[in-house]
């Protein structure tokens, strides 16, 4: 199996993944279509009102990470439990994720 990370992240459209662990100490965002991965350090999230987010920086790159849970479409017959809003630098991307243990 993979890093036991607290959530995968994806999205489509374009077509990118997060991993958020603090076992790893890490904050992943990879770009499949760059081939490119950005690293970040993990920072404890804000929780609040449902919302749970993160938000890290390298030096270089800043990334907030929104994750809610309700349902989200992630394409063909496939639904998610989590919502998720990323701002990267001046991007933004939405997608769903899914958290450690769940199905």
């Amino acid at each position: 199996t993979c890093i036991a990370s607290d959530y995968w992240c994806t999205g489509i459209e374009p077509f990118w993944l997060i991993q958020i662990s603090k076992e790893e100490d890490l904050i992943d965002f990879y770009n499949p279509m760059e081939q490119k991965t950005i690293h970040f350090v993990y920072k404890k999230p804000d929780v609040k009102n449902g919302l749970t987010v993160y938000n890290s920086t390298d030096g270089e790159n800043k990334i907030s990470v929104a994750i809610k849970k309700e349902k989200c479409n992630g394409g063909i017959d496939k639904q998610y439990d989590f919502s998720v809003q990323v701002q990267l630098n001046e991007k933004k991307y939405n997608g769903c994720a899914i958290k450690y243990g769940d199905k």
